[in-house]
């Protein structure tokens, strides 16, 4: 706008220098042409730099959005990857106390121990299968947050290359 405002003024000027010099019977037929020239070169240079302008105020509202968007992902990535810490944290619990069940299921127990204890390990086998179930669903949400946010770093990337190819025109 403010380019629009100067190319305005100088556009009067140089109108006004022309109606003063042929008030003064100074001669401009070549001087007409070549400032009618000059008008023309200036009347494109202030509509290259409002389309210019245009551009770089539309990447940065898509800039701002995007940013937003990579924020709330990467938050979201975040978030996921505590809870699969917390689901193979769960698992490992889960795993040892199998381990523990198997190492004393393979030691000296009369009948009614040996049937609580294998009972007891079956139960924690359906633990360390749920367990694993969960942290493998985690991990997948987890790299699906993460394979979304390198999109929109790459998005990202691309609007800011067009930026500056627009800043350097």
């Amino acid at each position: 706008m403010k380019l629009l405002s100067i190319g305005g003024v100088f556009v009067l000027l140089i109108v006004g220098v022309a109606f003063a010099q042929d008030k003064a019977g100074a001669p401009i037929d070549g001087s007409l042409a070549s400032l009618t020239s000059e008008v023309r070169l200036l009347r494109l240079a202030v509509e290259k730099g409002t389309q210019t302008q245009t551009q770089t105020q539309g990447l940065s509202v898509y800039l701002s959005a995007q940013q937003s968007r990579l924020v709330q992902l990467s938050t979201r990535v975040d978030a996921l990857r505590r809870d699969v810490d917390a689901a193979a944290a769960q698992s490992g619990v889960v795993n040892d106390r199998f381990a523990e069940v198997q190492k004393a299921l393979a030691g000296p127990l009369d009948a009614v121990e040996r049937v609580a204890v294998t009972n007891v390990l079956a139960t924690t086998r359906n633990d360390v299968a749920r367990a694993t179930e969960r942290e493998n669903q985690a991990r997948n949400r987890e790299a699906q947050a993460s394979s979304e946010l390198q999109t929109e770093l790459a998005r990202w990337s691309e609007l800011i290359g067009r930026l500056e190819a627009i800043i350097r025109q």
